[in-house]
Formats: structure tokens, sequence, C-alpha cells
């Protein structure tokens, strides 16, 4: 097996555990599928001089294959995250504000939260 492949076999297992129910809804065309999400995941960017600079961000990682299509800014998702006794939490509504392939078949989606 090659590195795509482990790689592969690797995320499902995170995802298995880490598991969070999504619906991907661009223009009203909604996808269900499983990801991964983290409501603060800590993310290290470079301010313009350089300087690393540590922040927070709502994060929900899917592999492409699952969603089936070329998610982009400003889509919408909601998400119910897995609990301990594997049911799902209430679902949570979220826009996409940035999309970062990882270039091995999956995606980081930046979320912000929708007003209710």
């Amino acid at each position: 097996m090659g590195w795509a492949g482990a790689l592969d076999r690797m995320t499902a297992a995170c995802r298995n555990k880490f598991s969070a129910a999504v619906v991907y809804d661009p223009d009203d065309a909604a996808v269900p599928l499983i990801g991964i999400f983290d409501e603060a995941a800590e993310r290290i960017e470079f301010s313009e001089d350089g300087a690393p600079v540590s922040t927070t961000a709502i994060l929900l990682d899917l592999r492409l294959t699952d969603l089936g299509l070329t998610p982009k800014s400003r889509d919408e998702v909601t998400v119910a995250v897995q609990q301990t006794d594997d049911t799902y939490g209430t679902a949570t509504r979220y826009r996409v504000t940035a999309v970062e392939p990882d270039g091995a078949g999956s995606v980081s989606l930046i979320l912000t939260k929708k007003a209710t």
C-alpha cells in the first residue's frame, strides 16, 4: 500500500473516532457526509513582518471523494457533533469562510457560525 492508501486509512480512522454528521449545502444541493469537526482549532499564521500569530478557528475536515464537489467560500454546512455515547448533538449552521485543500484528497474548511 502506498502513501495515499495509508493516509486514506488514517483519515477514515480519525473520522470514525472524532466524527461529526455534516450536511454540506451549496446552492440548496444538500450532501450528507461525515467529517472531522474542531470548534477551537489552534492555527499558526504569520503577520506581515513574519512573526507567528496563534489564532483559533472553527474547522471542518472533509474528504473530497465523500463530498463529491469542490467546496467554496460562502457555502453553508450544518454540523452535529458526535457525543460520548455515540449519538449526535444539536445541529448548528455555519458558513464557509475559507477553503484549504491539503493536496492529498482532503480539505479543511474554516467556518463561522451563522446568526440564528
